[in-house]
């Protein structure tokens, strides 16, 4: 999984960057090459990347817990 995020994000910034190039030599597929290169990213790499790293997460890291509170004074007893 880290590899096709990795390729697909590869992907999206040399379309990206193809569009620059083809921005200084005035070919109307800039705009082509800029809007796939942004589509990309933002419709496949960014939640291919949410996917992976949600599955490396835990849960428990990110709760707070109040050590006053009556429910976690019932489960330490």
């Amino acid at each position: 999984m880290k590899y096709v995020v990795i390729l697909s994000s590869v992907i999206s910034f040399g379309l990206i960057v193809a569009g620059i190039y083809f921005d200084y030599q005035d070919d109307p597929i800039k705009h082509k090459l800029y809007g796939f290169g942004t589509i990309f990213m933002f419709l496949v790499t960014f939640p291919l990347f949410l996917y992976w790293r949600r599955n490396k997460m835990t849960r428990e890291k990110f709760l707070w817990k109040n050590p006053n509170s009556p429910e976690n004074k019932k489960t330490e007893e």
